[in-house]
């Protein structure tokens, strides 16, 4: 059997899960980015501005604070 035998198959899945993110990493970020950008320029609607605004800025304080300094401190080490 290989690397990935069946009692180690939790630690397996988990490098697959680290590898994939840590590849789409920079993809997350600019997604990330352009939902921030596309609320923010849709935020100039009356009836809705005030909630676009509101979750704007929510979804950039989580972006910054957790996701994004996590993206930056992955590193290789795990790839399969």
């Amino acid at each position: 059997m290989g690397w990935c035998e069946l009692g180690n198959v939790n630690n397996c899945v988990m490098q697959v899960i680290h590898t994939h993110f840590w590849m789409k990493r920079q993809e997350i970020v600019a997604q990330i980015e352009g939902w921030i950008l596309d609320m923010e320029t849709q935020s100039g609607d009356r009836r809705t501005g005030r909630a676009i605004s509101l979750n704007a800025m929510a979804l950039k304080v989580q972006f910054i604070t957790c996701l994004y300094s996590h993206y930056i401190s992955l590193d290789q080490g795990t790839i399969v």
